[in-house]
């Protein structure tokens, strides 16, 4: 493990724009694409956070560290932090005030090809994995000042709106009429921020962040729907691997903040359901209960999904959570990239109908994705942890 825990942190140093007149120089590509033999997406910017909270957590590895220096991997770290700073709306008359542009959006029938998006959800998430684990790292309390701006501007935009849309297209100024499945990870940075703060108003934040998701998009069966279109309504679950994982990742975060909720329970109740989508190999299909032949394998989702039941595992002391997690993370290790091309080496390499989402219409290409190298990092480090506590691995 530690050689792949290695090979990702190189490839995550390898995947960073250093193009000085970008405007996300500094920041993170997001893809890497194998038959071009480029980079793309480098303005995929909420997606550079795991990738943050992995560069810093290596940082504290000797082995790993030694290999690049000292604070070399914090530094790197820092950049791409500054970098999604540098995108904030900072005007305060501005309805998306204090929000990141967090991706460029991609589609043939727009006039220039693309449109900005500032995201609510998106900027907290980035908050929760790079602005807060690198206030902590580096003192620097820009960091906390932006976690803490965006809260404030989530609060008003939660009272305003009830469940807040996906994102501000700054091009067309003017909301989004939905809000997707995806947008539950979000609690993440108001956890983030409570953990550090200690805060009340935080707690209460994330708790209703949670509730007005909930109140739109839980289902029967555990799952959520895919969204909620403020004009038509629901829009049905396609059972996304991924898209489940980011709503996982909210109850998990809204668990932390309020243990004596039923948040547990319901991330609970969702593994259960994405078990039974499991493969024996231990990846997930792009969508869970479609044929591989169909959709594809989800290796964004399976890296994913291997971190979220190793935290599950934490909190419930299940093991068949574990187990699961386990299984996911063999098949990431697996399926590390070795091939001919030295750029690609340690990512995870994907090849779905949804191939480099946001960089075009790229069905089908083989890339590899740098969030789903800094999960797959961060669930490594959760196995290693475990082994240190005298947990028995069977990771191959």
């Amino acid at each position: 493990m530690q050689w792949s825990l290695a090979a990702t942190v190189a490839y995550l140093l390898r995947a960073g724009n250093q193009n000085p007149a970008s405007p996300t120089s500094g920041g993170l590509y997001l893809f890497y694409d194998l038959d071009a033999a480029t980079y793309r997406s480098s303005y995929w910017v909420w997606g550079a956070g795991p990738a943050v909270k992995a560069l810093l957590e290596a940082e504290k590895i000797p082995a790993i560290a030694a290999r690049y220096g000292k604070g070399v991997l914090t530094q790197r770290a820092d950049q791409i932090g500054r970098s999604s700073l540098a995108l904030r709306i900072l005007d305060p008359k501005h309805p998306a005030y204090g929000v990141p542009v967090s991706r460029w959006r991609r589609a043939l029938e727009l006039e220039m090809g693309f449109e900005h998006c500032a995201s609510t959800s998106d900027g907290n998430f980035l908050s929760g994995w790079a602005w807060l684990p690198l206030y902590r790292a580096t003192g620097d309390k820009a960091y906390l000042e932006a976690a803490t701006l965006l809260a404030d501007s989530t609060a008003r935009l939660m009272k305003q709106y009830g469940l807040i849309p996906q994102d501000y297209y700054l091009d067309r100024d003017e909301w989004s009429e939905q809000t997707i499945d995806e947008s539950g990870f979000g609690v993440e940075g108001l956890a983030e921020l409570f953990a550090e703060m200690h805060d009340v108003r935080y707690k209460t934040e994330a708790q209703e962040y949670m509730q007005q998701h909930l109140k739109k998009l839980q289902r029967d069966d555990g799952l959520w729907e895919r969204g909620w279109n403020r004009r038509t309504g629901v829009m049905t679950t396609i059972r996304m691997t991924r898209g489940m994982g980011w709503a996982m990742e909210g109850l998990l975060a809204t668990h932390r903040v309020v243990p004596e909720g039923n948040y547990l329970a319901l991330a609970r109740r969702m593994a259960d359901q994405m078990l039974v989508w499991q493969t024996p190999a231990g990846c997930w299909n792009f969508i869970a209960d479609q044929p591989v032949a169909k959709v594809g394998i989800s290796e964004k989702g399976t890296a994913l999904w291997s971190y979220l039941l190793y935290k599950l595992y934490q909190a419930t002391n299940d093991k068949k959570y574990l187990t699961a997690a386990r299984k996911a993370l063999t098949w990431c290790i697996e399926n590390q990239y070795t091939g001919p091309d030295p750029e690609a080496h340690g990512g995870i390499v994907g090849i779905t109908e949804h191939s480099a989402v946001g960089a075009g219409h790229m069905p089908w290409f083989p890339v590899s994705c740098a969030y789903t190298s800094g999960f797959f990092a961060l669930a490594v480090l959760e196995e290693q942890e475990l082994a240190k506590r005298g947990n028995k691995s069977a990771v191959r």
